[in-house]
């Protein structure tokens, strides 16, 4: 997605790209969260061997 059609978006339907931009956000946090908890057991399962 440009960031022209971005804009027209924005001021088209504001609540439709608020929802695009906290679904996106929501996302990255997610799978950042995910990769976190991911190398904690990974670091766990290493330290009970």
């Amino acid at each position: 997605m440009d960031v022209i059609s971005l804009h027209i978006i924005i001021q088209e339907h504001p609540d439709q790209y608020h929802r695009i931009l906290k679904g996106k956000y929501y996302e990255i946090l997610m799978s950042l969260i995910g990769l976190f908890f991911r190398h904690q057991t990974l670091e766990n399962d290493f330290n009970n061997k």
